[in-house]
């Protein structure tokens, strides 16, 4: 399980209105051929909503990856953003997504699997 926090200045030319990102991830090995992955995102960055004020936005992922081969995988993960001011997608809106995806290696030494936390998303 690991927690990530990144805050600061984003937009160009203002130092002031402040970005805060927090972010868990965590990863569980269900079988030795089988692993867990989950994600959640909780953002807000200070005069960014269309009224002035704060926008915020959040997301989650899950996967579900299996090794059924030393050479073959499959992963399947879903993803939503809730974008609640628009901020990050220019429109209020809630997206969903989900992906298939197979892995092959061909040969050792080509392809070092990922075997790490989730990649960030909605920053």
């Amino acid at each position: 399980m690991t927690v990530n926090y990144l805050g600061g200045p984003e937009k160009t030319d203002n130092d002031s209105d402040l970005r805060h990102t927090v972010d868990l991830i965590g990863r569980v090995a269900l079988s030795p051929k089988v692993a867990l992955g989950v994600e959640l995102l909780g953002a807000s960055e200070e005069g960014s909503a269309a009224d002035g004020g704060s926008a915020t936005w959040t997301g989650a992922a899950v996967y579900l990856r299996t090794d059924p081969t030393p050479r073959f995988a499959l992963t399947l993960r879903a993803e939503m953003l809730d974008d609640q001011d628009g901020n990050r997608t220019g429109t209020t809106q809630r997206l969903w997504e989900a992906t298939l995806a197979a892995q092959l290696k061909v040969a050792d030494g080509l392809f070092r699997p990922r075997r790490g936390p989730l990649r960030p998303f909605g920053h």
